[in-house]
């Protein structure tokens, strides 16, 4: 294991799609409370009603995983082509509840690519990638590995076993890309370095609010809480085979934490990133001792 090893983002992928969007956002291209029907003239009649906001928050109604079979058979290098997989019925009335859908971010990209004029792919790697220096964050593809590729695990009673290696190029804008800690660091570069507005960025920060008045503490995408110290914590984690994955950001220091393990175990990486962040807020000693077995 050295940095450039590239591991699964898991759902931390989710994040990185909706810079995407805040850049476009940014630059006037789209709006958070738009309908996607606007901008995607083929979608679904029963999601064109469905906003940016909605399907990026995890309100929409829309299910988690595709409905359909087969999909994980296949190598898609277009999301256009996922999209009949996932034409299920909403599962509540948009914006009145929260449910977690990856299968939101295949539509999301439909909206990106309508709006840019661009591949999703092309536009994360001109737009997003190459002005972040993102060098190592590429699309997962278990056909064509890289060398660079992490052997991925997983832990079941305690033994570690290699894990089998299954087809997410379904999932690439919610889960489906390889990358390294230090890329997903530069990843929060977008929200100081005036890619993405500080309008922008608050809107993308702020909690969603259900039409119960009830508060879902993710915004576009991202997660707000407080860690343990008190500090408000911009952050998305992330599971999936051979893989657990989280990166954090603190907004008031600009302070970046990115954790990425090559194995699918319980473990509490919110709250060890949050305690590695606290090594950096302060020179003070903290009470908490962590030990990491490199093993």
């Amino acid at each position: 294991m050295d940095p450039t090893v590239l591991l699964r983002t898991a759902s931390v992928a989710k994040v990185i799609t909706a810079t995407a969007l805040g850049r476009l956002a940014t630059e006037g291209k789209l709006h958070f409370d738009d309908a996607i029907g606007t901008y995607v003239p083929y979608i679904n009649k029963a999601y064109k009603n469905l906003t940016i906001r909605q399907l990026a928050g995890h309100t929409s109604g829309l299910t988690h995983r595709p409905s359909e079979k087969g999909y994980k058979n296949r190598q898609f290098e277009h999301m256009k082509e996922t999209l009949p997989f996932i034409a299920a019925p909403l599962l509540f009335e948009p914006g009145t509840d929260y449910q977690y859908s990856t299968n939101a971010f295949n539509l999301l990209v439909a909206v990106i690519e309508e709006v840019s004029g661009m591949s999703y792919q092309a536009y994360m790697k001109s737009n997003v990638f190459e002005p972040l220096q993102m060098t190592q964050t590429f699309a997962e593809n278990i056909q064509k590995p890289s060398p660079k590729d992490a052997q991925l695990y997983y832990i079941k009673n305690g033994r570690l076993s290699k894990e089998k290696l299954t087809n997410g190029s379904y999932k690439l804008p919610g889960a489906g890309f390889r990358s390294t800690p230090t890329d997903l660091v530069k990843l929060t570069n977008a929200y100081t370095n005036g890619m993405i507005s500080k309008e922008v960025m608050g809107e993308m920060f702020k909690s969603n609010v259900l039409t119960n008045g009830e508060s879902t503490h993710v915004g576009i995408t991202w997660r707000n809480s407080m860690d343990v110290f008190g500090n408000l914590a911009i952050e998305h984690a992330g599971s999936w085979r051979g893989a657990r994955t989280v990166l954090v950001y603190y907004p008031k220091e600009e302070l970046t934490i990115a954790l990425m393990i090559n194995a699918d175990c319980q473990v509490l990486i919110e709250e060890t990133a949050h305690i590695f962040a606290q090594l950096y807020r302060t020179t003070e000693p903290i009470s908490t001792t962590t030990n990491i077995n490199q093993d």
